[in-house]
């Protein structure tokens, strides 16, 4: 289904109850603390966000599955799709659904950090799902303060937030408050 910074993603079924997941397999770099995405993952229920159903580690992978399973993301969709954007109806309902998945992160005292197309999965009858939070991580701190964490992960340069950039550019230890997902997904609906 697709590969990402990560680790890659395909589709499973589970012979037992015929059920289809999609298994995002993350090979174990000792460098990078795993199990974060599986803790965010398992405290995230929202109609507009991917659904841990199980985690499996292996001797050298996790394996996430997760529900539901989309057609694609919105960058191949957008690109797919072979015109410039959404029609304003779509637009509209998707914005939407993308506001109430991060304002319920936020909310939940988290950020996701990596908001862009490729991590936000369209079904096959066009509802929106954000996923991959392999970027995510806990607001430790107030609004308006900064969550000072390492520059470990390989963020997408077309949505970071300015003040995220500047400091990840510069080399220093760089901001990331729940501003930097507004940003993101703002850059998001204006590429629909």
């Amino acid at each position: 289904l697709g590969r990402g910074g990560f680790g890659t993603v395909d589709e499973v079924v589970y012979r037992v109850t015929n059920q289809t997941y999609a298994r995002k397999i993350i090979p174990f770099n000792p460098r990078v603390k795993h199990s974060a995405e599986v803790e965010i993952l398992k405290q995230l229920h929202h109609l507009h966000i991917v659904n841990l159903a199980a985690f499996y580690p292996t001797s050298n992978q996790l394996w996430l599955l997760m529900s539901p399973v989309a057609e694609g993301n919105l960058a191949s969709f957008l690109r797919d799709d072979g015109v410039s954007g959404v029609n304003s109806e779509i637009f509209w309902e998707w914005e939407g659904c993308l506001a109430s998945a991060v304002r319920y992160l936020h909310q939940a005292g988290l950020i996701h950090g990596d908001i862009k197309p490729q991590n936000i999965l369209v079904s096959s009858d066009l509802k929106v799902c954000l996923a991959d939070f392999g970027s995510a991580r806990a607001n430790h701190f107030e609004e308006g303060h900064e969550n000072q964490t390492k520059p470990s992960l390989p963020l997408t340069p077309k949505y970071i937030a300015p003040e995220t950039s500047y400091y990840k550019v510069a080399g220093y230890t760089w901001s990331l408050r729940t501003a930097a997902d507004i940003f993101s997904l703002g850059c998001v609906w204006a590429e629909m």
